[in-house]
């Protein structure tokens, strides 16, 4: 497991023994990706250039499908939070922390400091976290998600979600 120490507002994560960076947490795919190697490819050049990407579009058009397929290629470690029915940003970034390997973290720390630990985890691992139907969460908390995750450097984060976030 991975080990972790809370020293100050920081966590310090350990990587997971072993780890050569195998994708936990990933669901399994339920359908094969056919066709989308073109969407593929513009995903990793925009993820290559930015830490965060969102892929948007309605209900049913294949963005799950398409995030799954860049994750279960990833190259690191990897985790798969599905936003719907998680009511809040605490709940979300424990999911991730917690398929990330995190012992523990800070459960009186707001969103801002939340996302602040995950992004400091997520680069430190050059982990992916894929948020799988952001739009679920509250207007307010998606684009502190957004923009909290725009500071990342080795890490990278995919969002999916069926309205445009900025």
């Amino acid at each position: 497991d991975v080990s972790t120490r809370q020293t100050g507002d920081n966590m310090d994560v350990g990587r997971p023994p072993g780890d050569r960076g195998r994708a936990r947490g990933l669901p399994r795919p339920t359908t094969r990706m056919v066709g989308r190697e073109d969407d593929l490819a513009r995903l990793r050049m925009l993820l290559a250039a930015f830490p965060i990407a969102v892929i948007s579009g309605m209900g049913g058009v294949g963005k799950s499908t398409l995030a799954l397929e860049y994750a279960n290629r990833w190259d690191g470690p990897a985790c798969w939070v599905s936003v719907s029915g998680m009511p809040s940003i605490a709940a979300v970034t424990g999911e991730a922390f917690r398929q990330l390997g995190a012992a523990h973290y800070d459960l009186d720390a707001s969103d801002v400091e939340r996302l602040a630990d995950l992004v400091e985890m997520l680069d430190r691992h050059r982990a992916l976290a894929v948020l799988d139907d952001l739009h679920a969460l509250p207007p307010d908390q998606r684009d502190l998600v957004v923009v909290a995750t725009r500071g990342m450097q080795r890490g990278r984060l995919i969002a999916t979600s069926r309205e445009l976030v900025p």
